[in-house]
């Protein structure tokens, strides 16, 4: 009988993504029908077994749900030093056929997402002021723009810059260290 490695494992369809924190990288393999919770659900579970308490590299407390993870594609795939977006799922296109559309548990994957093999994605901590908009069903839906160009939500309180601690190397960094 043939012996099976974990290379035979994987389904040529299984996509490579790295998630990046700080300085580190978690390689994860995900199949393109993968949902985005799924995801979170592996990256808290490598992060776990690295450290249990903590995020590695922080002093930062892991936290239990994977939904309190947010991840982020990058402003420019050619430029990371450019920064970081959260990662939004695109709306199905609308069409005039009969069958419902909208966003559905399908809708929410990998593939949806736009994500292809090699992808690099940052990952952070939701902060508490996104746990209470979750709890109140808005995730970013009340935002509006005023007069000076500063975005506010609906209470008029100033959006917060969101902050991905992403240390990406740089050329020179390579040649100082030889």
């Amino acid at each position: 009988m043939p012996r099976t490695t974990a290379a035979d494992a994987i389904d040529p369809t299984t996509l490579t993504l790295r998630l990046k924190h700080n300085s580190m990288t978690v390689f994860l393999f995900a199949n393109p029908h993968t949902p985005i919770t799924t995801l979170k659900s592996s990256l808290l579970t490598a992060l776990t077994s690295i450290n249990p308490a903590t995020l590695p590299l922080s002093l930062t407390t892991l936290p239990t749900d994977p939904e309190d993870l947010v991840l982020g594609v990058p402003i420019d795939i050619y430029d990371l030093h450019k920064g970081w977006v959260k990662l939004l799922i695109p709306e199905p296109p609308k069409t005039k056929s009969k069958r419902p559309s909208g966003r559905g548990v399908f809708n929410e994957t990998v593939h949806a997402a736009g994500l292809k093999d090699g992808n690099i994605l940052a990952f952070r901590l939701r902060t508490e002021r996104e746990r209470e908009r979750a709890k109140r069903g808005t995730d970013g839906e009340d935002m509006r723009m005023e007069d000076e160009g500063e975005e506010v939500d609906e209470k008029g309180e100033e959006k917060e810059e969101e902050e991905w601690n992403v240390v990406v190397p740089k050329y020179d960094d390579e040649a100082s260290q030889t």
